[in-house]
């Protein structure tokens, strides 16, 4: 093999390894996904390595330019949820979720505190309380796909 054709294939495995590298930086774990069953949809969380039990952050979530770091949370019946905004971009925060075809789903499941266009733009802010177990959903109204589940326990 000639030195410059031998030097093509390394220049261009060297780019294809480049690529490979950028391409699972930008894959994010910790995403959440909405199935659609004809009777509802079903909220699921892979595990974004955020910090409590099974992957989810223990009651204090960051939220990046747009999309909510950990994907879910754990904390305590009677406790409050921390959100904190990393990047000082402007959240506005409700019960619900974004469905698998991008539209809203504002549903507020019982037991859940009253969220309504909760406004971060910089800082932090407390949800809350969660005084009754179980599983509830939040979402961000300004960004598509910008959804949180929160396990109550």
């Amino acid at each position: 093999m000639s030195s410059k054709r031998f030097k093509a294939v390394v220049m261009m495995l060297a780019v294809l390894a480049l690529g490979s590298i950028l391409l699972a930086a930008c894959v994010r774990p910790g995403t959440t996904t909405t199935t659609s069953t004809g009777g509802g949809s079903t909220a699921t969380s892979t595990p974004s390595g955020g910090g409590g039990g099974g992957g989810c952050a223990s009651g204090t979530v960051h939220m990046d330019a747009n999309n909510f770091v950990q994907s879910c949370a754990n904390i305590s019946k009677g406790s409050k949820l921390t959100l904190i905004d990393d990047v000082q971009v402007l959240h506005l925060i409700s019960n619900g979720m974004w469905d698998s075809s991008g539209n809203v789903k504002q549903v507020t499941e019982p037991g859940a505190p009253a969220v309504n266009n909760v406004s971060i733009a910089s800082g932090s802010a407390d949800i809350g309380p969660f005084n009754t177990a179980g599983t509830f959903h939040i979402y961000c109204s300004v960004h598509q796909g910008m959804n949180l589940v929160v396990n109550v326990k």
